[in-house]
C-alpha cells in the first residue's frame, strides 16, 4: 500500500487526477501536483467524490464540500495558520506485484524489465496535458506502484542502461525518469549508470533541452536529480556530488541550477566562485545572489569580464553588489571603475 505525499492533493482541472487506483502522488518534477483519487473523510468515513465545475473541481463527502481552484495538499499540520480544509486524507493505493497488468502494460514474472523498457521508454501517455509531454511516463507509473525494491531496482537499472542511447528522445525519457523518482533508494544503480554515461560523453546531456517544455536542459534535469539524493543522504550521494562538482566547472557551468548551489555544496562553491564566474560570466547575477563569500573582492575579475563582454553594466553590477554585500561592496566597485 502506498500513500500520497502530504496527505494527498485536491486539484483543479490544470492538474492530473488519476483514475487507476495504483497511481498516486510521488512524482512531481516538471508535472506539478497530482490529485489523490482515494480520499476518505475522517469525520464521516465516506469516500470523497469529485465533479468538474469549469476549470475548478468540487469535492464532496457526506459532511463536507470543497471547491479546488488550484492544487492544495491536505496535510497542513505543520503550518502555523493553515487555511481551513476538510478532514480528508489519502487512504492508500494498492501496490503492484508482478505478474499482471498495470498502466496498460502486461508485466510477466520471468520476462525481465529490459524488453518492457525498450517497448515503452518513449511512449507518450494519454492521461492529462501536464503528463502527456513526458516521454516514457508509463515506466514511472509502474516503478512507483511496484511493491518490492528488487523489482524497482531492476526496472531503474534497465532504464539507466539506456543512458547512452543514440536517440535524444530516449535520453530525455531516461533523465526525466531519474528526476521523477529521485527520492527512491531503489533508483541507485540505474542512476549511477546514467551519470557514468554523462561523464563519459558530456555531449549526450549538456546542451539538449528536456522534453517538458520549460526550457530546462537535460543537464539541469540530472543536476536536480543529484540535488535530491545529496539532500537525502542516499548511499550514492558522495559519487553523485562528485558529478555535480564536475558539471559545475565545465561547459556552461551550473546555469539554471545555480540557485541550489548553496544548499547542495555551499563551502565548495565559495571556494570555486572565481572559476564559476570565469566559466559563465553571463550568469554573474545568479552567482552573486546564490554564492556569498567573505571577501567579495574575489569577484572583481569575473565581474569585470562580464561587463566587458556585454553581459551587464557597471550600474547593474553596483546595484546587485550593494544589495548583497552592503559596505563590503565598495572596494569592488572602486576596482570596477
Amino acid at each position: 500500500m502506498h500513500l500520497c505525499h502530504y496527505g494527498g492533493y485536491v486539484v483543479d482541472s490544470a492538474s492530473w487526477l488519476p483514475t487507476e487506483p495504483t497511481d498516486f502522488f510521488r512524482a512531481s518534477y516538471g508535472i506539478g501536483s497530482v490529485g489523490c483519487n482515494h480520499l476518505v473523510c475522517s469525520a464521516c468515513g465516506e469516500l470523497v467524490r469529485h465533479t468538474l465545475e469549469g476549470t475548478s473541481r468540487r469535492y464532496q463527502c457526506a459532511c463536507e464540500s470543497y471547491v479546488a481552484r488550484g492544487a492544495t495538499y491536505l496535510d497542513n499540520t505543520s503550518e502555523i495558520d493553515p487555511d481551513p480544509l476538510p478532514p480528508w486524507r489519502c487512504a492508500g493505493h494498492p501496490s503492484f506485484v508482478p505478474p499482471g497488468e498495470i498502466a496498460g502494460v502486461e508485466v510477466g514474472s520471468t520476462l525481465g524489465w529490459s524488453p518492457i523498457v525498450g517497448d515503452h521508454i518513449v511512449d507518450a501517455s494519454n492521461l492529462h496535458p501536464s503528463i502527456d509531454r513526458i516521454p516514457g511516463f508509463t515506466l514511472t507509473r509502474i516503478f512507483q506502484a511496484l511493491e518490492g525494491e528488487v523489482d524497482q531496482e531492476a526496472l531503474a537499472l534497465a532504464v539507466g542502461n539506456r543512458g547512452a542511447d543514440s536517440s535524444l528522445r530516449v535520453r530525455q525519457a531516461v533523465a526525466l525518469f531519474m528526476a521523477l523518482n529521485s527520492n527512491a533508494s531503489a533508483l541507485e544503480p540505474g542512476f549511477g549508470r546514467v551519470l557514468d554515461a554523462w561523464r563519459a560523453r558530456p555531449e549526450l546531456y549538456d546542451d539538449h533541452l528536456s522534453a517538458i517544455g520549460t526550457g530546462r536542459r537535460l543537464k539541469t534535469v540530472l543536476l536536480e536529480a543529484i540535488a535530491v539524493r545529496v539532500r537525502l543522504g542516499t548511499p550514492g550521494a558522495p559519487e553523485a556530488l562528485a558529478t555535480w562538482r564536475w558539471a559545475a566547472l565545465r561547459g556552461s557551468g551550473l546555469g539554471d541550477h545555480l540557485h541550489r548551489a548553496a544548499l547542495i555544496d555551499a563551502e565548495w562553491t565559495k571556494e570555486h566562485v572565481e572559476q564559476l564566474l570565469d566559466l559563465a560570466p553571463a550568469d554573474w547575477e545568479a552567482i552573486l545572489i546564490s554564492i556569498h563569500v567573505e571577501f567579495p573582492m574575489r569577484l572583481a575579475p569575473g565581474l569585470r569580464r562580464a561587463i566587458a563582454e556585454g553581459h551587464t553594466t557597471r550600474e547593474r553590477v553596483a546595484a546587485v553588489l550593494s544589495e548583497e554585500y552592503g559596505a563590503k561592496a565598495e572596494p569592488v566597485l572602486a576596482a570596477l571603475a
